[in-house]
């Protein structure tokens, strides 16, 4: 793993557990197994490291989501495939409780194109494998794939944002509970 990984990594694990305010650059040098100096080499502040990481969500969304959504299986077991990567990757939960906790997001608006960029691919990803699933039979034919879509990424995001709370109200982390979401959604678009 890279230096630039290892602090990444470290950053996004410190700032959920302490809060990206109460993370100081020192915590994550030693974190990543770095001098402060060392650190400084590779990033200059913290906003650089948060920016990197909302870069790096972007960018494993891009190299690993939207392929699991666009593959040559069929639509259903693309959709499952991409929800368990998108909901037991712990590297993704630490990045996302970073980049959608409320102390961040002023940060963050400062990219907002970028993260509305990959938003709109996976919605219309998502939209294609629907239009998709519904002409080869496998999905209801009263689908609305706009909404549909919209509706899974929701919740999604909404998952992400409960997984994240300091008190969640229902953790989506084992097998059984990831397999749970998939039914549901599933269930309620196949045939």
């Amino acid at each position: 793993m890279s230096t630039r990984d290892r602090i990444l990594e470290a950053s996004a694990e410190l700032f959920a557990l302490h809060g990206y305010k109460d993370t100081r650059m020192t915590r994550i040098a030693s974190a990543a197994g770095l001098s402060r100096a060392a650190l400084y080499k590779h990033f200059q502040s913290k906003e650089a490291i948060l920016m990197a990481l909302n870069e790096r969500v972007i960018e494993d969304a891009r190299q690993v989501g939207l392929p699991l959504l666009r593959g040559p299986a069929p639509g259903g077991e693309r959709l499952a495939d991409w929800l368990r990567y998108s909901l037991q990757s712990s590297w993704r939960q630490h990045a996302a409780r970073v980049v959608i906790v409320e102390e961040t997001q002023n940060l963050l608006l400062e990219d907002e194109g970028a993260t509305a960029a990959i938003v709109d691919e996976v919605a219309a990803s998502l939209r294609a494998l629907l239009r998709e699933g519904i002409r080869s039979g496998e999905f209801k034919d009263a689908l609305k794939p706009a909404r549909v879509a919209k509706a899974i990424q929701s919740l999604l995001m909404g998952l992400d944002r409960n997984n994240v709370s300091n008190r969640p109200m229902f953790e989506v982390k084992s097998g059984a509970e990831i397999e749970a979401v998939i039914d549901l959604i599933l269930g309620g678009i196949r045939k």
